[in-house]
């Protein structure tokens, strides 16, 4: 019974490398850029701070989707 089983040396596995990669820098710069503007906005407590913020956002956003529509991510 023993002799039927295949050893586990002989078992294909598949490289490492051929796993998909789920870092995309974007979001880490996106994250960064969060960062720095949450901070702006606790050092100066004003409004004006958050609308840059939010505008910022929204325009990263937009550029982030452009990015991604011209260069769709690798299936």
């Amino acid at each position: 019974m023993l002799e039927d089983r295949t050893p586990m040396d002989e078992v294909p596995h598949q490289p490492a490398d051929a796993a998909p990669s789920v870092f995309n820098p974007l979001f880490a710069i996106g994250g960064v850029v969060i960062l720095l503007l949450s901070a702006l906005l606790v050092a100066t407590g004003l409004l004006v701070p958050l609308a840059v913020m939010f505008g910022l956002l929204a325009a990263f956003i937009g550029v982030q989707a452009l990015i991604f529509r011209l260069f769709p991510p690798a299936r």
